[in-house]
């Protein structure tokens, strides 16, 4: 998915004062491109990631191109199905529901939408490759914190997304899981899925072709 961001701001009106999270953010990717996002907390990384795909609006005057998906002209309805039918998104909070099993949390986006015998072989294969086959059935109160990421990243690959966006999808797993999960993104990347990631891990820093830093609103390029 090509994505072409010009000229993006983002405001937040408190009581007390108006907060510049983003300022004139700039920057394009290609198909198949991997952009690693590093900053310090607050700095309006999981903001930028949620302006890119439509979760929160950028400021009037920015411009956000995913594909031929003009996002500030297009209408709430041409958002949502955009992103359902051609974005992942790894949350890092997970944003899984408590009274369903791991299984149903992965389907449960698309099940309004196709099948659900063919969305249940589709989820547990997918729990399968993030190491949960012994898990389908378990709630999130019964799965650690790496597991419940583990059911977060298998739920954003359920729509066999063209771009995934990552929110600190390794910030809770261990070295041996975390790797295994890059090695996934790795592998989805080499088949052509665009990739953003957001990561504190400097670990993952590498992981992909290019690497930005956002210091006090502003965007800017790194050498990896």
């Amino acid at each position: 998915m090509k994505i072409s961001i010009e000229n993006l701001d983002k405001t937040y009106q408190t009581a007390a004062e108006q907060l510049n999270i983003l300022k004139n953010v700039n920057f394009s990717m290609e198909q198949g491109e991997w952009l690693t996002i590093i900053g310090p907390s607050g700095s309006g990384k999981s903001s930028l990631l949620q302006c890119i795909v439509g979760i929160t609006s950028a400021d009037p005057g920015s411009s956000i191109r995913l594909d031929e998906l003009d996002l500030q002209h297009a209408s709430s309805e041409e958002v949502l199905a955009f992103r359902r039918k051609r974005i992942g998104f790894i949350y890092q909070d997970y944003k899984l529901f408590d009274q369903f099993d791991a299984l149903t949390n992965v389907i449960l986006p698309l099940v309004p939408y196709e099948d659900k015998g063919a969305l249940d072989k589709k989820g547990k294969e997918l729990l399968e490759k993030v190491h949960l086959s012994d898990r389908i059935h378990h709630v999130p109160q019964q799965l650690s914190g790496g597991e419940k990421q583990r059911v977060a990243i298998a739920r954003a690959l359920i729509n066999e997304p063209e771009l995934l966006i990552c929110d600190e999808p390794t910030g809770n797993l261990d070295e041996q899981n975390r790797d295994h999960i890059i090695g996934i993104l790795s592998e989805l990347n080499a088949e052509g899925k665009s990739i953003i990631l957001v990561t504190h891990d400097k670990e993952v820093i590498s992981s992909g072709q290019r690497l930005m830093m956002i210091q006090r609103g502003n965007l800017i390029e790194q050498q990896l």
